[in-house]
């Protein structure tokens, strides 16, 4: 009874809900030692290792394209991190991967708004000098300036 009321899609229910539904009651009828297992279980099923090592090579060989913005490349590489959760990269080297895929001129802005080196800066340190630097990107990009 409860495997057929459970079939039913209720209005505003994603279908990913339906499948992870269906996923976890076919794990219950097996046999799970601890809530580390169900979780081993579910990243082997949604985050194989094959694709997390892809996902973890997007992101050490980070490189800013040619055109692309301050801005948007710092969007890119977050979404990177976000894509791949169990990166297992720590805050500051996420920093000096990001930092060295940069442009050299973009490095130079860095460097300069630093006094010295970028990367000789604390983590929080550097992520709130790159968050400024990177709005500051956003709002010029995307003023129009006149000329009269």
């Amino acid at each position: 009874m409860i495997s057929v009321c459970d079939s039913f899609r209720q209005q505003g229910v994603p279908e990913d809900a339906l499948r992870l539904k269906a996923w976890l009651n076919a794990l219950l009828s097996g046999k799970m030692a601890s809530w580390n297992d169900l979780c081993q279980r579910f990243l082997l099923r949604y985050n194989p290792y094959n694709i997390n090592a892809k996902l973890r090579n997007d992101i050490s060989s980070f490189r800013q394209s040619e055109d692309e913005t301050l801005f948007k490349a710092w969007e890119r590489f977050k979404k990177l991190l976000i894509k791949c959760l169990m990166h297992g990269f720590q805050h500051c080297t996420q920093m000096e991967m990001f930092y060295n895929g940069l442009k050299a001129h973009t490095m130079m802005v860095f460097d300069a708004s630093t006094n010295g080196t970028f990367l000789g800066k604390t983590y929080n340190e550097a992520y709130e000098i790159l968050g400024r630097i990177a709005n500051n990107d956003y709002q010029y990009s995307n003023t129009i300036v006149g000329i009269c």
